[in-house]
């Protein structure tokens, strides 16, 4: 019985600025950029609280 072992990610793996990720993000769900930011700003200051959708949708 042979087990795969993941990839650990290497230092000099390419990884995406974060605004390339929020620009994605917002393009993926027509979201507006400053909407996002401004959405992600209010939960990380904890005045608005992320709502999980039930499994399955």
């Amino acid at each position: 019985m042979s087990s795969k072992i993941p990839r650990v990610p290497s230092p000099t793996d390419s990884v995406p600025e974060p605004l390339e990720v929020l620009d994605a993000a917002a393009a993926e769900f027509e979201i507006p950029m400053a909407a996002l930011l401004e959405g992600l700003l209010a939960v990380l200051s904890g005045e608005a609280e992320v709502e999980e959708e039930p499994e399955g949708t």
